[in-house]
């Protein structure tokens, strides 16, 4: 599988009889299909958790306030300094390079000073935290840890976690591992932009936005189903905030992203 494939079964979905050979091969096709591929991609990892692009890994501390272990700095009565995590948070991170969107950060004590090991070798348990996610934020810093602005701005998440694992899903560049679902999805997403772009056609632009959504609906519950599943019923108005759960063991998940909308063309 490859992106000439993916855009190839995107022309056919719009019933052209025109193929490409590559992204780059010069046809009217061809750039179409590059200018719109890498977003359309983009959007699709982030519409849903695809369990082949979720990557947890640990993250880089950027800033942490005054008066936590991290920074014995006495803290100063002139309020906020741009040295500071954002409020409301203790902690700032750097995000990863490949980072793409964020699905949640899962707590962890601090493992240098625990005894027995968090992860031991020779059979020694050690319980986790009841809470297995913990609020977060994703915003962009201006400034560094100096206080200066800074060129080019750093995106960042902030949380209360000392020692925080970052549940993610990465930017998956390589087609070889899109589940066939993805595929589907990235073939119907890429072929509504290309009915507006190609044929004008507003109702099949329509039509196959909506089915890729369908894909994607389909998928949000399939991958839910392979994870970790809680059955408590959370209001909008909180499952918006990133609440999953709201009674005795809470997690915190990032919303989805959006879906796609051909709704300018309506």
């Amino acid at each position: 599988m490859d992106s000439t494939t993916i855009c190839n079964m995107a022309l056919a979905e719009i019933g052209t009889r025109s193929k490409i050979t590559s992204l780059t091969d010069g046809s009217s096709e061809a750039n179409v299909c590059n200018l719109y591929y890498t977003s359309v991609r983009d959007q699709a990892l982030r519409a849903a958790r695809w369990n082949f692009a979720k990557h947890v890994d640990t993250v880089t501390l950027w800033k942490a306030l005054p008066g936590t272990p991290e920074n014995p700095t006495p803290a100063t009565l002139t309020g906020w300094q741009r040295t500071y995590p954002p409020p409301p948070w203790l902690y700032s991170y750097a995000l990863p390079t490949d980072f793409l969107y964020a699905r949640c950060v899962i707590p962890q004590p601090d493992i240098s000073t625990l005894s027995p090991p968090l992860y031991p070798v020779a059979g020694t348990m050690l319980s986790l935290p009841r809470v297995m996610r913990v609020p977060f934020g994703v915003s962009i810093d201006h400034y560094d840890t100096s206080g200066n602005v800074q060129t080019p701005q750093k995106k960042v998440f902030s949380t209360n976690a000392q020692v925080p694992l970052l549940e993610y899903t990465y930017q998956c560049t390589d087609e070889n591992l899109f589940d066939s679902e993805f595929v589907m999805t990235m073939a119907l997403a890429m072929a509504a932009r290309l009915a507006i772009a190609l044929m004008s056609d507003k109702a099949m632009a329509q039509l196959k936005a909506q089915t890729a959504n369908e894909y994607i609906a389909n998928t949000r519950a399939m991958d839910g189903n392979e994870g970790l599943t809680v059955l408590d019923h959370t209001p909008d108005w909180l499952r918006i905030r990133g609440v999953s759960s709201q009674y005795y063991n809470p997690d915190f998940w990032y919303p989805y992203g959006p879906l796609f909308t051909m709704g300018a063309y309506a």
